[in-house]
Protein backbone atom coordinates (compact mmCIF):
# COMPACT_ATOMS: atom_id res chain seq x y z
CA UNK A 1 0.00 0.00 0.00
CA UNK A 2 1.56 3.13 -0.79
CA UNK A 3 1.22 5.88 1.54
CA UNK A 4 1.68 9.77 1.17
CA UNK A 5 -0.96 12.69 -0.35
CA UNK A 6 -1.90 10.72 -3.00
CA UNK A 7 -1.89 7.34 -1.27
CA UNK A 8 -3.87 4.37 -0.26
CA UNK A 9 -4.15 4.52 3.15
CA UNK A 10 -7.62 4.85 5.17
CA UNK A 11 -7.30 8.92 6.09
CA UNK A 12 -6.27 11.50 3.67
CA UNK A 13 -3.20 12.69 4.69
CA UNK A 14 -2.97 16.79 4.06
CA UNK A 15 0.83 18.11 5.56
CA UNK A 16 2.83 20.01 2.88
CA UNK A 17 5.90 18.25 3.92
CA UNK A 18 4.37 14.53 3.14
CA UNK A 19 5.11 13.59 -0.56
CA UNK A 20 2.59 12.35 -3.10
CA UNK A 21 4.05 8.91 -2.27
CA UNK A 22 6.01 9.04 0.39
CA UNK A 23 6.22 5.41 1.17
CA UNK A 24 5.25 1.84 1.05
CA UNK A 25 4.06 -0.67 3.29
CA UNK A 26 3.62 -4.15 2.14
CA UNK A 27 2.43 -7.22 4.90
CA UNK A 28 4.56 -9.94 5.27
CA UNK A 29 2.63 -11.60 8.22
CA UNK A 30 0.24 -11.40 11.04
CA UNK A 31 0.88 -7.94 12.32
CA UNK A 32 4.08 -7.20 10.75
CA UNK A 33 4.80 -4.79 7.83
CA UNK A 34 7.92 -3.95 5.60
CA UNK A 35 8.41 -0.20 5.22
CA UNK A 36 9.92 1.10 2.31
CA UNK A 37 10.89 4.83 2.07
CA UNK A 38 9.62 5.90 -1.86
CA UNK A 39 12.98 8.36 -2.41
CA UNK A 40 10.61 10.92 -0.63
CA UNK A 41 11.55 14.99 -0.58
CA UNK A 42 11.62 14.78 3.78
CA UNK A 43 12.28 11.24 4.68
CA UNK A 44 10.58 8.46 6.42
CA UNK A 45 11.73 7.52 10.44
CA UNK A 46 11.09 5.51 12.97
CA UNK A 47 12.52 5.88 16.23
CA UNK A 48 13.87 9.07 15.24
CA UNK A 49 15.82 7.32 12.48
CA UNK A 50 15.56 7.70 8.95
CA UNK A 51 15.02 4.50 7.18
CA UNK A 52 15.26 3.20 3.28
CA UNK A 53 13.93 0.04 4.32
CA UNK A 54 12.62 -1.97 7.51
CA UNK A 55 10.53 -3.98 9.41
CA UNK A 56 7.32 -2.65 11.31
CA UNK A 57 4.40 -3.87 13.46
CA UNK A 58 1.00 -2.71 14.09
CA UNK A 59 1.86 -0.23 16.98
CA UNK A 60 4.79 1.31 15.12
CA UNK A 61 4.87 4.79 15.03
CA UNK A 62 6.36 6.22 11.43
CA UNK A 63 7.03 9.68 10.95
CA UNK A 64 6.70 11.29 7.27
CA UNK A 65 8.89 14.24 7.45
CA UNK A 66 9.58 16.59 10.10
CA UNK A 67 5.46 16.85 11.58
CA UNK A 68 3.25 13.86 10.46
CA UNK A 69 3.43 10.78 12.50
CA UNK A 70 0.90 7.89 11.96
CA UNK A 71 0.67 4.44 13.83
CA UNK A 72 1.02 1.43 11.40
CA UNK A 73 -2.15 -0.02 12.35
CA UNK A 74 -4.13 3.26 12.08
CA UNK A 75 -3.07 3.39 8.28
CA UNK A 76 -5.31 -0.25 7.67
CA UNK A 77 -8.22 1.25 10.35
CA UNK A 78 -10.96 2.88 10.32
CA UNK A 79 -10.00 3.99 13.82
CA UNK A 80 -13.56 5.77 13.53
CA UNK A 81 -16.14 2.93 13.29
CA UNK A 82 -13.62 0.75 15.36
CA UNK A 83 -14.08 3.09 18.52
CA UNK A 84 -17.40 3.22 17.90
CA UNK A 85 -18.17 -0.63 18.33
CA UNK A 86 -16.57 0.24 22.10
CA UNK A 87 -20.05 1.65 22.84
CA UNK A 88 -21.51 -1.90 22.64
CA UNK A 89 -19.07 -3.26 24.87
CA UNK A 90 -19.30 -1.08 27.71
CA UNK A 91 -23.53 -1.11 27.49
CA UNK A 92 -22.83 -5.40 27.37
CA UNK A 93 -20.40 -4.91 29.97
CA UNK A 94 -23.12 -3.30 32.65
CA UNK A 95 -25.85 -4.94 31.31
CA UNK A 96 -24.63 -8.37 32.41
CA UNK A 97 -23.14 -7.01 35.94
CA UNK A 98 -26.30 -6.05 36.32
CA UNK A 99 -27.76 -9.41 35.64
CA UNK A 100 -25.54 -10.87 37.78
CA UNK A 101 -26.48 -8.83 40.20
CA UNK A 102 -30.11 -9.62 39.97
CA UNK A 103 -29.94 -13.12 40.11
CA UNK A 104 -27.98 -13.23 43.03
CA UNK A 105 -30.44 -11.57 44.92
CA UNK A 106 -33.38 -13.34 43.29
CA UNK A 107 -31.77 -16.30 44.32
CA UNK A 108 -31.24 -15.14 47.80
CA UNK A 109 -34.83 -14.36 47.88
CA UNK A 110 -35.84 -17.73 47.29
CA UNK A 111 -33.73 -19.59 50.03
CA UNK A 112 -35.40 -17.15 52.02
CA UNK A 113 -38.93 -18.34 51.76
CA UNK A 114 -38.25 -21.77 52.43
CA UNK A 115 -37.86 -21.24 56.21
CA UNK A 116 -40.76 -18.74 56.54
CA UNK A 117 -43.46 -21.47 54.64
CA UNK A 118 -41.85 -23.36 57.57
CA UNK A 119 -42.62 -21.91 60.65
CA UNK A 120 -46.50 -21.31 59.45
CA UNK A 121 -47.05 -24.92 58.94
CA UNK A 122 -45.13 -25.59 62.50
CA UNK A 123 -47.60 -23.44 64.34
CA UNK A 124 -50.95 -24.68 62.21
CA UNK A 125 -49.35 -28.40 62.91
CA UNK A 126 -49.40 -27.54 66.55
CA UNK A 127 -52.71 -26.50 66.56
CA UNK A 128 -53.92 -29.14 64.25
CA UNK A 129 -52.21 -31.58 66.60
CA UNK A 130 -53.23 -30.13 69.98
CA UNK A 131 -52.74 -31.71 73.78
CA UNK A 132 -49.60 -34.77 73.73
CA UNK A 133 -50.98 -37.15 71.66
CA UNK A 134 -48.79 -39.53 69.22
CA UNK A 135 -49.52 -37.26 66.28
CA UNK A 136 -47.98 -34.38 68.21
CA UNK A 137 -45.07 -36.00 68.67
CA UNK A 138 -44.72 -37.58 64.99
CA UNK A 139 -45.68 -34.07 63.57
CA UNK A 140 -42.78 -32.61 65.46
CA UNK A 141 -40.06 -34.86 64.30
CA UNK A 142 -41.07 -34.48 60.75
CA UNK A 143 -40.99 -30.97 61.25
CA UNK A 144 -37.75 -30.75 63.18
CA UNK A 145 -36.24 -33.09 60.02
CA UNK A 146 -37.74 -30.60 57.54
CA UNK A 147 -36.12 -27.55 59.71
CA UNK A 148 -32.75 -29.24 59.50
CA UNK A 149 -32.67 -30.42 55.77
CA UNK A 150 -34.40 -26.71 54.81
CA UNK A 151 -30.86 -24.97 56.69
CA UNK A 152 -28.53 -27.74 55.31
CA UNK A 153 -29.66 -26.81 51.89
CA UNK A 154 -30.01 -23.27 52.22
CA UNK A 155 -26.04 -22.88 53.87
CA UNK A 156 -25.25 -25.22 50.73
CA UNK A 157 -27.16 -22.95 47.95
CA UNK A 158 -25.83 -19.80 49.85
CA UNK A 159 -22.04 -21.19 50.16
CA UNK A 160 -22.43 -22.83 46.33
CA UNK A 161 -23.74 -18.95 45.01
CA UNK A 162 -20.84 -17.12 46.59
CA UNK A 163 -18.48 -19.29 44.75
CA UNK A 164 -20.29 -18.92 41.31
CA UNK A 165 -20.90 -15.03 41.96
CA UNK A 166 -16.90 -14.30 41.63
CA UNK A 167 -16.16 -16.44 39.22
CA UNK A 168 -19.01 -14.72 36.93
CA UNK A 169 -17.77 -11.70 37.74
CA UNK A 170 -14.04 -12.54 37.18
CA UNK A 171 -14.63 -13.83 33.43
CA UNK A 172 -16.94 -10.80 32.79
CA UNK A 173 -14.40 -8.28 33.86
CA UNK A 174 -11.62 -10.61 32.15
CA UNK A 175 -13.86 -9.95 28.83
CA UNK A 176 -14.41 -6.50 29.49
CA UNK A 177 -10.83 -5.83 29.79
CA UNK A 178 -10.19 -7.53 26.94
CA UNK A 179 -12.55 -5.78 24.67
CA UNK A 180 -12.74 -2.16 25.94
CA UNK A 181 -9.28 -1.19 24.30
CA UNK A 182 -7.74 1.89 21.84
CA UNK A 183 -9.53 0.37 18.49
CA UNK A 184 -5.30 2.11 17.90
CA UNK A 185 -2.70 0.75 20.77
CA UNK A 186 -5.27 -1.76 22.01
CA UNK A 187 -4.52 -0.78 25.84
CA UNK A 188 -7.34 -0.95 27.84
CA UNK A 189 -9.24 2.36 28.68
CA UNK A 190 -10.42 1.33 32.42
CA UNK A 191 -14.01 2.07 33.44
CA UNK A 192 -14.99 5.48 32.22
CA UNK A 193 -18.13 5.53 30.45
CA UNK A 194 -18.20 5.65 26.76
CA UNK A 195 -20.27 8.42 26.47
CA UNK A 196 -16.93 10.44 28.18
CA UNK A 197 -14.83 9.00 26.60
CA UNK A 198 -16.43 10.18 23.39
CA UNK A 199 -17.41 13.41 24.40
CA UNK A 200 -14.90 14.38 26.86
CA UNK A 201 -11.92 12.35 26.56
CA UNK A 202 -11.84 12.08 22.75
CA UNK A 203 -8.20 11.08 22.46
CA UNK A 204 -6.38 7.80 24.21
CA UNK A 205 -4.19 8.75 27.07
CA UNK A 206 -1.59 5.98 26.00
CA UNK A 207 -0.61 6.52 22.72
CA UNK A 208 -2.58 9.76 21.77
CA UNK A 209 -4.63 8.43 18.83
CA UNK A 210 -7.49 10.88 18.55
CA UNK A 211 -10.99 8.71 18.03
CA UNK A 212 -12.82 10.88 16.02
Amino acid sequence: MIIGKQGEQREKITEASVSRQHCKITKIGKGRYLLEDLNSTNGTFVNGQRISVMEVDDNTIIQLGPKYSVRVVNLFTDIGKEFDKLKKVYDNYNSQKLSISKNIAKKNFQRSLIPSFISPIILFGSFLFSGEGQGLIIFRVVMAVVMVVSLLYTAKSAGKAQQESPEKNMKLEKKFRKEYVCPSCKRFLGNIPFEELRDSVQTCPYCKTKWH
